[in-house]
């Protein structure tokens, strides 16, 4: 014991001594202690020190503590400091490339990614790649490339190290965009932006792991893990850091030191080998142990990988180790998972009880059938307890009842889940044991038994009626067919239709029910209309778990009088129940009658009766299965045809022979049950009944009743479930017309593409629907509309037989673009009403005719079938369009393979297959060719190296014009297929799902050659498969097998087979269910077609009735005429009879027929009265023997057909020279009778162009339209016989001037006339000759054309003439040269000469040039030419530095002293825009100034004018100048222009003066008011504001009350203006001006301009006034007061005499224009149009020279000062200036005159002595108070301004021209422009070749970090160039411009520029070889002057001819 204790405590005092330890220590720190406490030395001196000092100590330690708290809030205030925001800052976001894709070969290395959060990228350096843009440390070598201005990348030449962290050193500003700063986004004020990235480290998961066993042998088992590597593992290395050890944990015994015994595990570890096998990448790696043994106890198979595997790259390691493991089962883990039992109806509806044990490991079936065992266990007394199968003794168990279990064979013997049969009394107690022995395939042992007691499943309770459907045959059995399952018995509940209930029982039910359902709407029940019956069937006691089907009988309740509709209700009857019921019910009621009797009350004697009432009803509801259903029993089928004017014919057919039902009453009930109207049918069975429209309330039509003696039958009227669905038809079209007066209009052009300047004429013809119908005279309205919206009508008036023209010339200056003529009808009592009746459209644009005319075919054509590809060719034909061959051209050519899908026009009913189709698109360019001397040129396609089977082949070939990029294409198509012939199958039914043992149509199958014509084929084989999904053992990746399921095809037969020539038939056996597949195969064993199709078992019975019921209609023509017979082919899927008529807005014709076969043959006639197109429709039933009753009894279908227009077709007759000489040509037309004619001729290179098509107005008037008769009927209700059904349930088991009009230069090409003539509409009866004059120049096609019409006939026809000289010259060249370009042009030249006899005659060709042009090198070449030959002859061309304009190419051609000629026509444009640029500055008193920014520009329209003058007339020429010269026109410009214009009109001196600088203008001062205002009104929207550009619902307010006050005063001045127009346009102002928007300055001004407007026109507008008085105070109290939004409403006040407040009110506008000039703020900052210094000032100075004149004398000089200090600083815009031009014209009458003292010189600095002195050359002229100096161009080198009076002067330059010098440094205010040249792969071009396309990019951008709005931007063409406006790409970056405007020789683009780049791409196409000048880019704000931007000339383009 004592040795006890000293163990015991030798621990506390091995403590007790370490604390004392401790203790001693720290003593000198904390003291001592030992119980109590000693504070240490230290303490006590600091202590006594405080003590001392305890006043020092109490003010220093606040001190202390507040200095230690500044200290820290000064810390956190400097870490926490706001940080001033960087101007323009751009952040940047670098993002991690993504790992590389190694599975693509070779493996994708995805690119570093840097985002940046503003456009941050230089403006020429977008879509470029720069080596070693920005360094990357460390190292990496790659490609920059800017993908857009947000987003860089950088493309490595080698794969990303793996984990590594980049620094990427953005510090290079001068490869940014200089406008912002760019810094990192995660340190923004770090100025050394250096960003870091880091890519993907390496890294393994574990992708899967599982034990698994073979299942091919279950002995073998693996351990099996996956894993899966990010890069492309080392294997070396990963698998030396593989360890796999098999753990198993073994229990054993312990004793422990304070008693017991402990059980503990212990593991032991064994190492088991493995294998490793990777992919093909090297990605996934799958470690698979050796085969393992079965531990008796369970184990853990462990995976180790460790660290250090590397990756094959050689960068990258695993840096953690991985650790996994799977568990291996032991020897005794078998076991039963789970025992169930169900029901399993197979395919013939038959049920079985089942019992399903589910092992966790596959068995042996036989092993589980041996060791199963199953009992019935005896049923249960309640007082007893549950069965509990643990209490179970085997000698209980011995007196159970067994139950037999029958196996059910699997497809594998082993598997996991057994089934077997058995048979019991439902929910009847089950106990099932399992013994042990019994051993899965893979070893494991079921150790311990099961035993489980489990209920026998109840078998499905079913009851319903037999089909869909509602109609019974009155002359069949009467019986209803019901299925039903498991019960005991049914009932069924008859509810009798009273008499006189129908409209009730269609009324009150739910509209959406079907015909067959009855719901009622509460509280409306049937009872309400009904006699109620019951009939009740037993089955027996017990329920019958075999499907019954049966049959009520509801004959009987057909008596005289009543009809027979019925809603019936089938529920489950138990008679056991019923009969204890009403035992029940008995003893209750003798009960109560006892009592009763006792109490002296007499029991009355129906009181049980009373007491039962509604039992059945209550048991009903309770039932668990039931069902409802309508039945009517009649043998009158309904089938209506409502008409598009709203009358019907309703169809009466017997529904039990199919036959039309005469003398049946017909009735429309209406809702109070009355009849509305009542017919009988005639023999044909139809009555026809008028629009029902008039009936309503309780009128209101809701049903059709048919009745005949005691039938009857019916159709609800509203039902839209009854209404047939032709949708899958095509019954598609135009719109039939109602109203037989109902006009339209066929409009036509007479070539369809038109060049600016020319005319167009548009003929028209106006039909009402009934031709018979006269419409001469009838007012109507033709509206024409450019592309930008702009649009002007003119009156038109129909002549005799509706044929009218129409004739307009297109404004040299109008929009490019498609035009739309529309013809429109007007209502005279509303002008704003039209309604168009017909339009057509035509394009303007700029173009040259085609001269040749291209086609293209195969060597062998086959429309019908297809070719081979041996020796198959393209050949190209190329004619010139004036009758000989084009030869010597040159042709490019393509093709394009594409798989297809044989189908052919003749057999669409059939499919066809070819086994050897294309997989997938390609396209190849062919090598060039050069047609020959009959101008063909022929392709080799070579097909063999492309594809060697059946595919679609597409050819493009183009034909270039000699020497030139235009060219003419043409395009063949065909199908290739190396077979000699194809199979191809047809099916009348729905083989994907045949019922088995049904009746299947046989398939029927053709064979067809090349020619797609039937033939015979012999030797063939048919194969047939079955399909079948079955389990196969697939060998997995770790050498295991494993099941898995797949498609296995086994043939089951194969038999000969031969096609006869007209096709053969294969019948389908329906007797064993299954997935097949027919394999037809030829002698050669080549697959010809298959046909797959499957076999299902019985299924429900009441299956969709759509189904299978697909009627095939095919007619023997496409088009009839009338009276003539169409022959109709009906396959339909059942005999019976039917009904076909003829529709399209009505029936026109109707017939019934009868066929005991599926396929017949009826007719039906064509009536004299249907036009243009109409329907057959075929409505079909079922007859009632047929044995096809699991589809719809009523089939249908839709076939358009055409009628012949031969009755109003007008044969013409057009005589014309097949071939002349003489220019004079003579037309002639011939017509049979009187008509109205007319004829043009057109060339045809013209018409091939516009793609013109001959007009065919017949084909519009009588287009197809669409079927517009409704169906609605009640035949698809029919029911089968009761007999029927019980037969084969037994037998079964896809603007004047747009905005654009002045943005023109100031010249244009000259272009030769079109060769067009038009005779105009003429009388003609017989023959009438026209003369046409052809002009020298034309050498080619006409196309003759004329078309007639009269009141019932139209008529078209065409010819063509040949128009040719013996020489015919045709001119190659570019259409628009620069000065200094260089090209070549060319001459094709044709000897037309004949009967040379083979002989060559010499020839000389020259060209002569107009001054523009030099000829390089001889200009004459001499040559000879067979005859027909052509030949082409070649010169090069300079274009000089003089005389802008359209010059002429003049080539000649002399052979025996006769010439002949052409002429090319070539703009030459100088590479500038044409530009007027207006300085206006001041000259101090005494002072003289110097002007050196003199342009030197061309001298076309070039002018160089100067004045001077103390007076404002000055600054007024210098800003009109500026106006009327303005090259944009929105309404705002456009009124801004016509305010200056209005000015000088009524001002004599101003117009003197600006006739000297704009004298075209000033001659036109009227008509361009004129047109302006005509402009503006078209710009009006109907409520009467007014568009920036067009009519738009959203007007702009500001804009609209500018431009009414602009037609205030031009009306008030005596111009027209349109009263209307400006009446719209107060009352839009009046509602704005009180109801408009308040919430800026801006909008009040406009508010206070609206309300001056207003008052000047006369209307008191004082509340208003006060209003906005109002709100602009409780906004903006002090601001708006000295604003020009006062100044309008003190002149508003003024008018309404208010003086004394205007004064008040026009006080802070006057001292705002009187300022110190100092105060001024200069820039374009400011709100709305009007609100910048010069506006304000300009509209305060007008509106005071207007209303306050007594003001004007006491103006200060700061008013003048400050408005002209505003305008030298160039801050003017249009509204601005056209505001101060009208302020200054009524201020200058006010100021003195003292021009005289004004000198102006030009002067010319020569050298003198060494010294510049300058030289005066021209003194200015006084002229109307102003000096006028026009200058000389060249000598002139600058301007002298001498001021010698003692007041300050002002001065203004005008120069307008073309720049001669190009631009050599870019311009970039406040916004930046580039444009690059690139191929279609974006690569940048400097020489292209001709012909060839390139795409140019036009890149633009603010430079402020603004949107800037209203940008014009204008780009040349480089000569040479044609621009290509056909299939333009989409524009990029998401950019979609105002409106852009394409010319021949530029594009201009209206748009608004943002900070970020926007991008706008289009194509151009080089024509012409040489050296070409490119022209610079142009941008400039339309009302910011100060924004521009120009790029620089990037030099030449070089286009060269093809080798």
């Amino acid at each position: 014991m004592p040795f006890l204790r000293f163990i015991c405590l030798f621990p506390l005092k091995i403590l007790l001594i370490l604390q004392r330890l401790i203790l001693f220590i720290l003593r000198p720190i904390i003291g001592q202690i030992h119980f109590t406490w000693s504070p240490p030395k230290w303490a006590v001196s600091c202590w006594q020190f405080i003590c001392q000092r305890k006043k020092k100590i109490s003010y220093g330690v606040p001190i202390c503590l507040a200095l230690f708290g500044c200290f820290t809030y000064g810390v956190y205030w400097y870490k926490n400091r706001p940080i001033p925001p960087i101007p323009n800052l751009v952040k940047i976001y670098a993002v991690a490339p993504s790992l590389t894709d190694y599975k693509k070969s070779p493996p994708t290395i995805y690119p570093l990614r840097v985002n940046f959060s503003g456009s941050a990228a230089p403006l020429d350096k977008v879509g470029k790649n720069f080596p070693n843009l920005f360094p990357i440390s460390p190292e990496i070598k790659g490609v920059w490339h800017w993908v857009n201005d947000h987003s860089l990348t950088f493309q490595p030449q080698t794969d990303w190290s793996a984990g590594q962290t980049y620094q990427i050193d953005f510090t290079k500003p001068q490869e940014f965009n200089p406008n912002v700063i760019v810094r990192n986004a995660r340190d923004i004020n770090n100025k050394i932006p250096t960003v870091p990235f880091t890519t993907v480290a390496f890294d393994a998961t574990v992708q899967s792991k599982a034990f698994q066993q073979d299942d091919q042998n279950p002995m073998i088992k693996k351990g099996v893990f996956t894993i899966h590597f990010n890069m492309l593992v080392d294997p070396i290395s990963f698998e030396k850091n593989i360890h796999l050890s098999l753990n198993s944990y073994v229990k054993i015994e312990s004793s422990s030191l304070f008693g017991g015994n402990k059980n503990k595990t212990r593991k032991i570890s064994k190492n088991i080998p493995f294998t490793v096998v990777y992919d093909k990448q090297t990605l996934t790696a799958t470690i698979s142990s050796e085969t393992l043994p079965i531990p008796n106890d369970d184990s853990q198979l462990e995976l180790t990988i460790d660290p250090g595997t590397t990756s094959q790259l050689g960068h990258g390691t695993l840096t953690s180790k991985i650790v996994t493991s799977v568990n291996v089962p032991s020897k005794y883990t078998l076991r039963v998972d789970g025992l169930s039992s169900h029901i399993v109806t197979d395919e013939k509806n038959n049920s079985d009880q089942i019992l399903e044990v589910e092992f966790n490991s596959p068995v042996n079936d036989e092993q589980v059938a041996r060791n199963i065992s199953a009992w019935i266990l005896p049923p249960l007394k309640d007082e007893d307890s549950a069965w509990n199968p643990k209490t179970l003794t085997p000698q209980t168990i011995s007196h159970f009842t067994p139950l037999s279990l029958s196996l059910i064979p699997a497809e594998n013997s082993a598997q996991a889940v057994q089934s077997f049969k058995f048979k019991t009394d439902p929910n009847q107690q089950i106990l099932v044991k399992i013994n042990t022995g019994i051993q899965s395939t893979g070893g494991y042992v079921l150790s311990t038994p099961s035993t489980m007691i489990l209920s026998a499943p109840d078998y499905p309770r079913r009851l319903n009626f037999m089909s869909d459907g509602a109609l019974l045959s009155l002359h069949g059995s009467n019986k209803v067919s019901i299925v039903s399952q498991n019960l005991t018995g049914v009932r069924m509940v008859i509810g009798q239709l009273r008499p006189n209930q129908l409209q009730h029982l269609v009324s009150f039910r739910n509209n959406e029910d079907n015909y067959n359902q009855v719901n009622f709407t509460y509280p409306f029940t049937e009872d309400h209309i009904i006699n109620r019956y019951e009939q009740k069937v037993s089955f027996g006691s017990k329920p019958s778990h075999d499907i019954r089907y049966d049959g009520f009988d509801l004959s009987s309740y057909l008596h005289k009088g009543l009809h027979g509709v019925f809603i019936l209700h089938l529920s489950e009857y138990d008679k056991q129940a019923e009969l204890k019921a009403k035992r029940e019910t008995l003893k209750r009621n003798r009960l109560n009658n006892e009592k009763t009797f006792a109490l002296g009350s007499t029991p009355t004697a129906n009181s049980d009766a009373n007491n039962n009432d509604d039992r059945p009803d209550e048991d009903e509801d309770r039932s668990s299965v039931n069902d409802s259903r309508l039945i009517v029993i009649t043998d009158l089928g309904m089938i209506v045809k409502k008409s598009l004017d709203g009358s019907q014919d309703v169809f009466i057919q017997s529904i039990s022979d199919g036959n039309p039902v005469a003398n049946a009453d017909v009735s429309v009930m209406g809702l109070n049950g009355e009849k509305l109207i009542t017919k009988t049918t005639d023999d044909s069975g139809i009555v026809h009944f008028p629009n029902l429209q008039g009936y309503s309330k309780d009128k209101r039509p809701i049903l059709y009743v048919v009745t005949k003696e005691d039938d009857l039958s019916f159709l609800p009227i509203d039902a839209s479930n009854r209404q047939l669905d032709f949708s899958r038809f095509n019954i598609g079209g135009d719109i039939n017309t109602i109203h037989k007066k109902e006009i339209s209009a066929y409009l036509f052009s007479d070539r369809g593409i038109y060049r600016t300047g020319e005319d167009f004429h548009i003929g028209m013809i106006i039909k009402a629907a009934d031709w018979n119908n006269s419409i001469t005279g009838l007012p109507l309205k033709i509206v024409i509309t450019d592309p930008t919206g702009k649009s002007y009508e003119r009156p038109v008036r129909v002549d005799a037989d509706g044929f009218n023209e129409f004739t307009e010339t297109i404004g040299d200056n109008d929009p490019n673009g498609t035009w739309q003529i529309s013809l429109q009808t007007i209502d005279p009592k509303d002008k704003d009403w039209s309604q168009e009746i017909g339009s057509t459209t035509i394009k303007v644009k700029d173009f040259l005719p085609e001269q040749t005319r291209v086609s293209a075919q195969f060597s062998e054509n086959n429309s019908k079938g297809w070719v081979k590809p041996e020796q198959l060719k393209a050949i190209i034909d190329a004619q010139n369009l004036f009758g000989t061959p084009a030869s010597n051209r040159r042709v490019e050519a393509s093709i394009k393979v594409s798989p297809f899908i044989p189908q052919f026009e003749q057999w669409k009913d059939y499919q066809f297959s070819v086994a050897d189709h294309l997989q997938e698109s390609f396209e190849d360019t062919l090598q060039e060719g050069t047609t020959n001397d009959q101008g063909k040129a022929v392709f080799d396609l070579n097909l063999k190296k492309y594809a060697n089977g059946s595919y679609s082949l597409s050819f493009l070939g183009q034909v270039y014009e000699p020497d030139s990029g235009r060219s003419v294409a043409a395009t063949a198509k065909t199908i290739v297929s190396p077979n000699d012939y194809m199979v191809g199958y047809h099916s009348t039914d729905d083989i994907n799902n045949i019922k088995i043992n049904s009746a299947v149509k046989p398939v029927h199958l053709i064979a067809i050659n090349q020619q797609a014509d039937l033939i015979p084929l012999s030797d063939l084989k048919l194969r047939l498969i079955e399909k079948r999904y079955v389990s196969v053992l697939v060998k997995q990746s770790s050498g295991l097998y494993k099941y898995e399921s797949k498609l296995r095809e086994k043939t089951l037969s194969e038999t000969p087979f031969t096609i006869a020539k007209n096709g053969s038939d294969y019948p389908i056996n329906t007797k064993i269910s299954g997935d097949y597949k027919l394999v037809i195969i030829d002698k050669d064993n080549h697959e010809l077609n298959s046909i797959n199709y499957s076999i299902i078992g019985a299924g429900n019975l009441s299956r969709s009735l759509e189904r299978n019921a697909e009627l095939n209609i095919h007619l023997d023509k496409k088009s009839y005429k009338p009276g003539e017979q169409i022959e109709v082919a009906i396959r339909a899927p059942y005999a019976g009879s039917g009904l076909i008529t003829i529709e399209k807005d009505k029936v026109y014709a109707h017939t019934w027929f009868h066929t005991d076969t599926t396929s017949s043959v009826q007719h039906i006639t064509v009536p004299e009265n249907l036009d243009g197109n109409g329907y057959i429709n075929v409505q079909f039933i079922r007859d009632p023997a047929s044995d096809e009753i699991f589809m719809s009894p009523l089939s249908y279908g839709v076939m358009p057909f055409s009628v012949d227009l031969e009755q109003h077709q007008n044969p013409l007759t057009i005589t014309a020279p097949k071939i002349t000489k003489d220019r004079k040509i003579t037309f002639s037309v011939t017509s049979e009778r009187p008509t109205r004619v007319v004829l043009w001729a057109v060339d045809k290179g013209i018409l091939q162009v516009s793609k013109y098509q001959l007009p065919n107005p017949l084909g519009y008037f009588f287009s197809k339209k669409m079927l517009d008769v409704q169906t609605l009927q009640i035949l698809d209700q029919i029911l089968p016989e009761f007999s029927q059904l019980l037969k084969s349930v037994s037998a079964s088991g896809g603007d004047d001037e747009s905005p654009f009009a002045q943005h023109v230069n100031p010249f244009k090409r000259k272009q030769d006339k079109p060769v067009v003539f038009w005779s105009g509409i003429v009388d003609i009866d017989g023959t009438r000759e026209f003369t046409y004059d052809a002009p020298d120049y034309f050498n080619g096609t006409l196309k003759v054309m004329a078309l007639s019409v009269s009141d019932e006939q139209i008529g078209v026809t065409s010819q063509e003439s040949i128009v040719r000289d013996d020489f015919v010259l045709k001119p190659n060249a570019p259409t628009t040269l620069t000065p200094g370009d260089e090209s070549e042009v060319s001459v094709l030249v044709a000897n037309n000469l004949e009967n040379l006899n083979n002989q060559k005659v010499p020839v000389t060709v020259r060209l002569k040039t107009t001054p523009q042009f030099q000829v390089i090198g001889d200009n004459s070449q001499t040559l000879s030419l067979g005859e027909k030959q052509t030949v082409t002859v070649r010169f090069r061309i300079k274009a000089l530095n003089q005389n802008l304009g359209s010059g002429d190419l003049h080539f000649s051609l002399n052979y025996n002293q006769s010439l002949t000629n052409a002429t090319a026509h070539v703009l030459l444009r100088p590479a500038s825009t044409y530009r007027t640029q207006v300085d206006m500055n001041s000259v101090g008193a005494g002072q003289t100034k110097r002007f050196t920014d003199l342009r030197h520009v061309y001298p076309h329209n070039a002018l160089h004018y100067a004045s001077f003058s103390n007076l404002p007339m000055v600054v007024i020429q210098g800003l009109g100048t500026y106006l009327i010269n303005y090259e944009h026109s929105c309404s705002e410009q456009l009124v801004s222009r016509a305010f200056a214009l209005l000015t000088i009109q009524n001002n004599s001196a101003l117009k003197t003066i600006f006739a000297q600088t704009d004298p075209k203008q000033i001659s036109a001062l009227n008509s361009s008011l004129d047109q302006t205002i005509s402009v503006l009104q078209e710009r009006q929207n109907n409520a009467g504001a007014f568009g920036l550009w067009r009519s738009t619902p959203n007007a702009d307010n500001f804009v609209t009350a500018y431009v009414t006050f602009f037609l205030q005063n031009a009306a008030d001045q005596g111009k027209q203006v349109s009263s209307t127009a400006l009446d719209k346009a107060y009352v839009y102002l009046k509602d704005y001006a009180i109801n408009g928007n308040t919430s800026t300055l801006s909008e009040m001004r406009n508010k206070a301009f609206a309300i001056y407007i207003l008052t000047k026109h006369g209307v008191i507008m004082t509340s208003p006034i006060a209003g906005l008085v109002k709100d602009l105070n409780n906004h903006y109290k002090d601001e708006w007061k000295q604003d020009s939004t006062a100044a309008w409403l003190a002149s508003a006040m003024k008018l309404m005499k208010q003086d004394e407040a205007a004064q008040q009110m026009m006080a802070g506008p006057l001292k705002r224009l009187q300022r110190d000039p100092k105060q001024s703020t200069l820039g374009w900052e400011f709100d709305g149009y009007d609100g910048g210094d010069l506006a304000q000032d300009a509209t305060t100075l007008y509106l005071l020279s207007q209303h306050f004149q007594e003001i004007i004398p006491t103006l200060s000089k700061n008013t003048f000062t400050n408005i002209l200090n505003t305008i030298e600083q160039g801050y003017y815009n249009t509204l601005s200036s056209s505001l101060t031009v009208m302020a200054f014209d009524t201020y200058s009458a006010n100021m003195k005159d003292n021009t005289q003292n004004l000198l102006i010189q030009a002067l010319q600095d020569s050298t003198e002595q060494g010294q510049k002195v300058p030289s005066v050359l021209k003194t200015s002229q006084l002229k109307n108070g102003i000096q006028i100096l026009n200058w000389q161009q060249g000598p002139t080198n600058s301007l002298s301004f001498d001021n010698k009076t003692g007041n300050k002067a002002w001065y203004s330059v005008i120069q307008r021209g073309f720049d001669q010098n190009p631009p050599k440094t870019a311009i970039q205010h406040q916004m930046e422009i580039i444009r690059d040249y690139t191929d279609q792969k974006n690569n940048p071009v400097s020489s292209v070749k001709i012909g060839q396309e390139i795409l140019v990019h036009l890149k633009f951008r603010s430079t402020d970090n603004k949107t800037h709005a209203n940008i014009a931007i204008t780009d040349l063409l480089p000569g040479g160039f044609d621009l290509m406006t056909e299939n333009e790409p989409a524009e990029s970056n998401g950019f979609y411009p105002d409106f852009v405007n394409k010319q021949e020789d530029k594009v201009l683009i209206y748009t608004s520029v943002t900070k970020d780049i926007q991008e706008y791409v289009y194509r151009i196409k080089a024509t012409n070889a040489g050296k070409y000048i490119i022209p610079p880019a142009y941008g400039e704000g339309m009302y910011n002057p100060t924004i521009q931007a120009r790029s620089l000339s990037g030099g030449y383009l070089s286009v060269t001819s093809p080798k």
